[in-house]
């Protein structure tokens, strides 16, 4: 995700996501400049998440389990900038 750096936008990634039919968990890792997200699997769950992003004027990629993050802890369900 790109410039998400206040304790704000984060706050309402993780608020708004948590409602989105499908999401387990979501957390912004600020830092890292990655949100990570614990969902059913899926595919319009990140979708979904990312429109929500991209409406507080941020943008975020999809980084998925079939094509990875190329980080080695990469846990497969996230997003990044």
């Amino acid at each position: 995700m790109d410039g998400v750096g206040c304790a704000s936008c984060a706050y309402t990634i993780e608020h708004v996501g948590r409602k989105q039919h499908g999401v387990r968990d979501i957390r912004v890792h600020i830092g890292r400049g990655e949100i990570e997200v614990m969902y059913n699997g899926n595919r319009h769950v990140l979708v979904a998440i990312q429109n929500i992003i991209r409406r507080i004027g941020h943008n975020a990629e999809i980084k998925d389990g079939r094509t990875g993050c190329g980080k080695s802890d990469c846990c497969g369900e996230h997003l990044h900038e």
